[in-house]
């Protein structure tokens, strides 16, 4: 059982990966260089990931919930839990 539960963790932290390259959202993850190539933008993954421990409005906005890391996660986890429960 802990382990579907951390299978859904990580699936929700996938998720949470997936809406930051949305057409929503993007170029969080991936941004264009001043050579012009996209490159992988590890500090904006630490800005976002640390934002709902800095501004209450990622936990008031439920607009914000998919780039909250911490709902998405524990959301997965929490539906893994329920469906693989015996």
């Amino acid at each position: 059982m802990n382990q579907n539960i951390i299978l859904g963790c990580i699936i929700g932290f996938f998720y949470f990966l997936y809406k930051l390259e949305s057409p929503g959202m993007g170029n969080v993850l991936f941004r264009t260089n001043s050579n012009g190539f996209k490159v992988f933008s590890f500090d904006s993954l630490i800005n976002i990931m640390l934002a709902p421990f800095r501004y209450i409005y990622f936990w008031t906005n439920t607009d914000l919930y998919p780039v909250n890391w911490l709902i998405t996660t524990f959301i997965g986890g929490l539906i893994a839990s329920t469906l693989y429960s015996s």
